[in-house]
């Protein structure tokens, strides 16, 4: 259970850092958070088990969709966010 809560947790920090760097950025940035995420997703798989993987991948989908929607809500309102 600690395992998962864990995995989750790790998948909302970075869905969040991942959203925040990757709107609106230039594609080599893009490519660098992937090859992070991915990279943090192997780490995950050999500390845990796939099923903490796939908590990770749903938190982090979950955290960078608010996020999204979080800084296009702040863009609308108060102009740029970058």
């Amino acid at each position: 259970m600690l395992q998962i809560l864990g995995g989750i947790g790790v998948g909302l920090v970075n869905g969040w850092l991942a959203a925040r760097l990757m709107y609106q950025a230039r594609w080599t940035v893009i490519v660098y958070v992937l090859l992070w995420l991915i990279a943090q997703s192997i780490v995950i798989l050999g500390l845990t088990s796939p099923v903490v993987l796939l908590w990770f991948a749903g938190a982090l989908f979950i955290s960078a969709l608010l996020c999204i929607a979080w800084l296009r809500l702040l863009q609308a309102r108060y102009g740029s966010t970058g």
